[in-house]
């Protein structure tokens, strides 16, 4: 091509964007300058001629100018693809229904902030950008939006233009058409040389184009063209790098293929997209294997029937989406999934308030795709490894330090966003501070940089109650700088509320980097596969077996590049010859590396393999010599070998693997971040140089400067921790000292200090187990430091305590249970796990008198107690009382969940089975045997030696209350028996007292606790305080008030304040089991913790003792509010409990079956929602009728007289008698109820009078139809 034959050729873009159905493609057919058909929605994209003209520039050149007009798919599941094609627009068309009467604007804002997104993206190559507004469709009714609303829009959003058309009318098109004419800024669009060749060659290419054709290799149509024209191989590789450039056809990474139809990709790819989203679990993900395989549904004639060529579109397909980071590539069991974030429809209940939020930023632009390449680039760097996906939503753990952390994605409006940030308690301020500074750089790089704002979630530091975002915003606009809390009047500073400066220490480039290496790696997958279906392999790998690991490795590391090397162990079959393999395929190898290692001798001293590697260099094939890092120091090279240049791995620079992916692909390679990358190494390679110890330092005093003591204490833990772990105890005990002291300083009540101290305590016994001198001199140190207002034997203490809390008391929870000859129960089993998967909440057992509701209660507290302490509970033999009569042999058998170190870090969660056997005329129980055990006996035996170490502590709490609960005066607060045994005596013994409303009364109304709690007046009263919490939430209507003594004082109704020893039996009844189970939580603390933080299982007979209905109704759910982390097992007989218990208990109801035995059936409806005489009658209670006697026999009457087939006047007139004397209702309990009853009174009435014999006979033959077989005994 010479410089004197050519002229200038550009083309502009223009693009019809708007949602699905207003009418784009309509208008794109006339403004081609077709005639209006009625088109159906597009898929993927339409490229089609505008324009074409020459236009003399300001230059005095001429230009060859082409307009493309571009008609893009509206429909939500197209968005995130479309988004691609938004680069290097001239004019947009921005496309709304006029005659819509809902909303006429649907996606005009966010088309307006995608085409400004996609101008910030390209940054200061971006082209001027015309935007005109266009109402479609004026001829259906006109516009249904003033002109008002319209001018605010245009005016808001910064439209060039609005044009009101109709395409089937020809209204306002060729004033359309002129404008985009004009619109066009010919002089700042790019050009290139364009000859008469060049325009011939594009010409060509853009028939074969029109022909339909789909892909092609680059060699094949050079020789197609060749046959009509001449060219050199660069000028016609030139006109496809140009083409390209415009998006009118694709050049492919493999295969030397081009594709001549890229908006097929659009159209799989959203298809894709869309069959992701309809994952049946809500996952968003569909499997590699199926999306290559095009496994997925694909709109009607889109498909190709050209099943090779398909393959090969859907690995450029899912290159292309792992290019623009639109979906991941996640490892699982059955092969490897594609998942994409933005499709995922599960619901996660915890949003959009999640425990932990933190940080929200808000941003406009194409929503979804700022979200789902933020979601993908987190999961490739080295810090962040995705955990869990739900809708628009996902979480993270951080790598170098641990920590989750989550996001959560709120649409506001079309084109604008919310991205809430969250934490969970183990998220130290480091991840925090990484987390939130590489989400708010990529918004500010990929959203509109104006529209980015950001605000924290601020709460109580005392009691946690959070501060609303308008009542921030509001204090702040009267430039308040703080707020008294709402509940407990502690200062909320809103300094709180401003995004922190922290983001300077960070330095997010190597973060970056590594995001974008692991993309590049995965790209790298998608490009080996296509390359192996295309036989396109990049280097031939020539080698002594001798060095045949080191070269494989290299070879693994070259497809990591996208580069697939020939070696013969991967494209051979065992027990084929290397030599005709070869030869079939030499010609599609590009390069050739010739390995040289320890043995000096290579495989090229074979003649023949020696002949191939000359035919290499005889195509001109680069041929490579490489050094193996064991090479001799002088290499034996043949003659033709010598005069290449080398890659040596036995030097570090120049570095020679990329000298070898130089010499293979005539391109310097990029340096990747990190290290060499293996599906193991990732999320665990070594990050930069951030000293995270100096990053927590500073996150300590922005918090005590802000005044956010909660946050400030959190820190100070997570700061000493990780000194203590790197062996720097003074350092760290010198940190916790000093928190302490602020705390003191700033006024904070002593109980919150020591609950923090506990906490900080607790964590750090977890770090004994790496190096127990740790615990040791940090104990020491820190009493030393902290006496000054700490009692040291109080710390003391809470250290014991902690360490034995920790070391020794596992946590219970009941899985499953199997009785056999065990009283009324031949054999019964009974699993507390849905469908066998994670542990209830509770169980509630239902079913008649005599049918062993309590005997299971019993059943899994005496296996709680263990062999040797169950024989303790009777007195007499254990056999007499527990052994099903007339048997020999009888086993109880349990499963609990069983997790050790539950307050540490070391927690260990374990299936626990317990086995009880008893034998007629035995006095006590024994083990049961492993092999007589019918579940878990291995799981038991594996645990064994663990259980031993912990033989000296109880296997965890379960407290048991059996139907009948004494209440004595003198029972005391604290325990008269062994702790184990008092906790579920009642459940055997009914004169078994539980505590007293005099010992309760001290309690709670006095606060008398210093008895009770060594004299620590403090630690007492903050118990004291949870307590109170408490009652409030089990007992009905208590309020709980100061006098003008500051004593407590209980007031049980509105008007009467009184004593707990003045308290109804039902009140007391309840006050007691209550007090009993507060006693031995508190106990098993050694009075140091809150009852509420205590775990265990709860086992309660007749949980409806004593109770009103109004009570029942909510008795289980005040239990589960006061006790949140303990498991009720419940029997009852109470339709009303049933019906308001939490959703998460399980509900078995215990029945006879046809043959006389006991049977569980836990496969039941749902009780919520049901009246208590609907559950009385259904599958729970098994009534036949809800109604009283009498009303019972009258209604067996009634249905008796309906089915007498003789009926006569005599009957009428008794039907009319009983009519007058039922006049109460039976129907129902309330006034609409009884109206109604009337209401069919009368109308019987009145029908029975005034029909004629035979219509009074029609009528009764119509009431037995339907009476019929009804037996109401």
């Amino acid at each position: 091509m010479t410089e004197s034959l050519s002229t200038l050729y550009t083309n502009a873009k223009v693009v019809l964007i708007g949602d699905s159905g207003v009418g784009k493609s309509g208008l794109r057919l006339v403004l081609e300058g077709k005639r209006f058909v009625p088109t159906d929605s597009t898929h993927g994209r339409f490229v089609t001629d505008f324009d074409s003209r020459q236009i003399e520039l300001t230059s005095g050149q001429t230009a060859h100018c082409e307009t493309l007009l571009w008609d893009l798919a509206g429909q939500p599941g197209y968005r995130l693809i479309q988004q691609l094609h938004l680069k290097e627009v001239s004019v947009a068309l921005v496309v709304f229904d006029a005659k819509s009467e809902t909303d006429p604007f649907a996606g005009v804002r966010h088309w307006d902030r995608a085409l400004r997104q996609a101008q910030r993206v390209q940054g200061a190559s971006t082209m001027p950008l015309k935007k005109f507004l266009v109402a479609s469709r004026m001829d259906r009714g006109g516009i249904t939006v003033s002109r008002e609303q319209i001018e605010r829009i245009i005016s808001d959003l910064g439209f060039d233009g609005y044009f009101e058309t109709s395409a089937k009318e020809d209204v306002g098109i060729s004033e359309l058409a002129d404008a985009i004419r004009s619109a066009i800024d010919w002089e700042v669009i790019p050009k290139v040389s364009s000859t008469a060749l060049f325009q011939d060659i594009k010409k060509f290419l853009l028939s074969e184009k029109e022909t339909g054709r789909v892909l092609a290799q680059v060699d094949e149509l050079y020789r197609l063209y060749l046959s009509r024209n001449e060219a050199t191989e660069a000028e016609f590789a030139a006109c496809i790098d140009r083409l390209q450039d415009r998006d009118l056809i694709r050049r492919l990474a493999f295969g030397n293929l081009i594709l001549l139809q890229p908006e097929l990709i659009d159209s799989y790819a959203s298809a894709l997209v869309n069959t992701a989203r309809q994952e049946p679990q809500g996952l968003g993900n569909i499997l590699e294997e199926d999306a290559l395989a095009g496994r997925f549904s694909v709109p009607t004639g889109e498909r190709l029937k050209d099943v090779n060529q398909e393959k090969l579109l859907l690995v450029a397909m899912v290159n292309d989406m792992l290019q623009h980071e639109i979906v991941l590539r996640e490892p699982a069991e059955n092969g490897i999934y594609l998942i994409f974030p933005s499709q995922f429809t599960r619901e996660n209940p915890a949003l959009p308030d999640p425990p932990g939020k933190a940080v929200a930023f808000e941003f406009e632009g194409p929503v979804l795709n700022i979200y789902t390449t933020l979601a993908v680039r987190l999961s490739y760097s080295y810090a962040f490894n995705h955990r869990e996906l739900w809708k628009n939503a996902i979480t993270y753990t951080y790598g170098p330090q641990g920590g989750t952390c989550g996001m959560f994605l709120t649409e506001l409006r079309e084109g604008r966003g919310r991205l809430t940030l969250f934490y969970g308690e183990d998220a130290s301020p480091e991840t925090r501070i990484q987390f939130e500074a590489f989400i708010r750089a990529h918004l500010q790089s990929h959203a509109l940089p104006e529209s980015v704002t950001q605000r924290r979630t601020i709460a109580c530091s005392t009691c946690g109650t959070p501060v609303s975002d308008i009542v921030v915003q509001r204090l702040m606009e009267r430039n308040r700088e703080g707020l008294n809390c709402p509940v407990c009047e502690t200062y909320i500073p809103l300094a709180l509320a401003t995004p922190s400066d922290a983001y300077s220490n960070i330095d997010l480039l190597e973060i970056s980097r590594s995001a974008d290496a692991a993309r590049q790696r995965e790209v790298a997958t998608a490009i080996i596969k296509g390359k192996r279906l295309t036989m396109d392999f990049d280097v031939f790998l020539c080698h002594n077996s001798a060095d045949k690991p080191n070269v494989r490795a290299i070879g693994e590391r070259l497809q990591e590049r996208g580069l697939l090397p020939w070696l013969d162990e991967w494209e051979l079959p065992p027990g084929r010859p290397w030599q005709p393999a070869l030869k079939a395929q030499i010609s599609h190898i590009k390069s050739v590396a010739v390995f040289i290692g320890q043995s000096g001798r290579g495989p090229w001293q074979d003649i023949e393999l020696a002949a191939f590697i000359r035919e290499f260099v005889d195509r001109n094939c680069p041929v490579i010599p490489v050094l193996l890092a064991d090479a001799p120091a002088i290499p034996d090279l043949p003659n033709f070998l010598k005069h290449f240049t080398w890659a040596d791995f036995r030097k570090h620079e120049p570095d020679p693997f990329d000298q070898l992916i130089w010499g293979i692909t005539g391109q310097r390679a990029e340096r990747y971040w990190g290290a060499p990358y293996s599906a193991s190494t990732r999320g665990r390679i070594k990050k930069p140089e951030i000293d995270p110890i100096e990053l927590l330092r500073q996150e300590v005093e922005q918090r005590r400067q802000a005044g956010d003591l909660k946050a400030f204490a959190d820190s100070s833990l997570t700061l000493a921790k990780r000194l203590a772990a790197q062996h720097q105890t003074i350092d760290a005990a010198n940190i916790l000292a000093n928190a302490a002291q602020t705390l003191r300083q700033t006024g904070v009540q002593v109980a919150l200090a020591l609950d923090n101290t506990t906490k900080i305590l607790n964590d750090m016994r977890s770090l004994a187990h790496q190096d127990p001198a740790i615990w040791e001199q940090l104990k020491t140190l820190t009493i030393s430091d902290w006496e000054q207002w700490f009692q040291a034997d109080v710390l003391d203490e809470a250290f014991d305590t902690f360490a034995r809390c920790t070391q020794g008391w596992p946590v219970l929870r009941w899985r499953r249970l199997r009785l056999k000859n065990i009283k009324c129960f031949e054999q019964i089993d009974i699993d507390c796990r849905p469908d066998h998967g994670q542990t209830t909440g509770g169980l509630i057992l239902l079913g008649n008198n005599a049918t062993g509701k309590s005997t299971l209660l019993q059943a899994i507290a005496l296996a709680s107690l263990g062999p040797a302490k169950a024989s303790q509970v009777f007195p007499e033999l254990a056999s007499e009382r527990f052994l099903r009569k007339g048997a020999r042999h009888g086993s109880i058998e349990v499963e609990f969940e069983f997790t050790v170190d539950p307050y540490s870090s070391e927690r260990e969660r374990l299936a626990l089975h317990v086995g009880l056997a008893l034998e007629a005329g035995a006095s006590d129980f024994q083990p049961l045997r492993d092999q007589d055990m019918q579940f878990g006996s291995r799981n038991h035996a594996r645990h064994l030696d663990r259980l031993r170490q912990i033989e000296q502590f109880e296997w965890g709490l379960v407290c048991g209350y059996g139907a009948f609960r004494s209440i004595r005066s003198d029972a005391p607060m604290t325990s008269p028996h062994s702790g184990i045994l008092d906790r579920t005596r009642s459940l055997f013994d009914p004169s078994e007292a539980l505590v007293s409303p005099v010992a309760l009364d001290e309690l709670l109304r006095k606060g008398d606790v210093r008895r009770l709690t060594s004299e620590r007046e403090a630690v007492g009263l903050y118990i004291r305080d949870h307590l109170l919490e408490m009652f409030k939430n089990v007992i009905p209507g208590l309020r709980i008030e100061k006098d003008e003594d500051n004593n407590i004082r209980l007031i049980e109704s509105a008007t009467h304040v009184t004593s707990i020893t003045d308290w109804s039996d039902g009140c007391n009844s309840t006050a007691s089991l209550l007090g009993h189970l507060i006693r031995h939580s508190l106990e098993i603390t050694d009075w140091e913790l809150s009852p509420i933080l205590v775990e265990g299982i709860v086992l309660i007979a007749e949980v409806d003792l004593h109770l009103h209905p109004s009570w029942q109704r909510y008795i289980l759910t005040q239990l589960q509010a006061a006790f949140p982390n303990m498991q009720f097992i419940v029997s009852t007989h109470s339709p009303l409990v049933l019906g308001g218990a939490p959703d998460d208990m399980q509900v078995c109801v215990l029945r006879h079956n046809e043959e006389g035995q006991i049977v569980a059936d836990s496969n039941l409806p749902s009780a919520h929602g049901l009246r208590a005489d609907q559950l009385l009658t259904g599958e729970f209670f098994d009534l036949p009728t809800s109604y009283d006697r009498v009303t019972e026999e009258w209604l067996n009457r009634y249905a008796a007289l309906v089915n007498d087939p003789d009926a006569s006047e005599t009957m009428i007139a008794e039907m009319e008698t009983m009519l007058d004397q039922r006049k109460q209702n039976v129907i129902g309990s309330k006034a609409i109820d009884r109206e109604a009853w009337a209401a069919l009174q009368e109308f019987l009435r009145d029908r029975l009078h005034h029909m004629d014999e035979t219509k009074r006979r029609e009528f009764l033959t119509s009431l037995r139809s339907h009476a019929r077989g009804t037996d109401y005994r």
